[in-house]
């Protein structure tokens, strides 16, 4: 029973994504999208960010934890296989490596540094 609820949460937070991914391929400011998908508690907050942001980042892995309050400003961004972005993180224009867990309130502004 609880994989088929968590099965149905999946399934919606989809419909939402695709919701947000339509208006930021429509033009819409990326920034602000973003930081409407970060206050999404909960289950359904972390699969619509994990969706969101696969579809939209330039490459991220299925298994991206977003955590509530964290967002991407750009989508010129890359992010690895098995990668956590803990709460209240902001991320500007960087590449992340696989098996990266960034901290809660982090700021990582845009740089010539690769973290892998």
């Amino acid at each position: 029973m609880r994989n088929f609820i968590k099965n149905v949460i999946s399934l919606i937070a989809r419909f939402v994504a695709w919701y947000y991914i339509i208006s930021y391929f429509l033009n819409k400011n990326y920034k602000l999208i973003t930081l409407r998908i970060s206050d999404i508690d909960g289950y359904i907050g972390f699969e619509i960010r994990r969706f969101f942001y696969n579809k939209t980042l330039k490459t991220s892995a299925l298994d991206l934890r977003v955590h509530k309050g964290a967002y991407f400003v750009y989508p010129n961004v890359s992010v690895g296989r098995r990668c956590s972005i803990e709460e209240n993180t902001v991320i500007s224009l960087c590449d992340i490596g696989d098996d990266v867990i960034i901290a809660a309130n982090v700021s990582l502004m845009s740089g010539g540094i690769s973290m892998k």
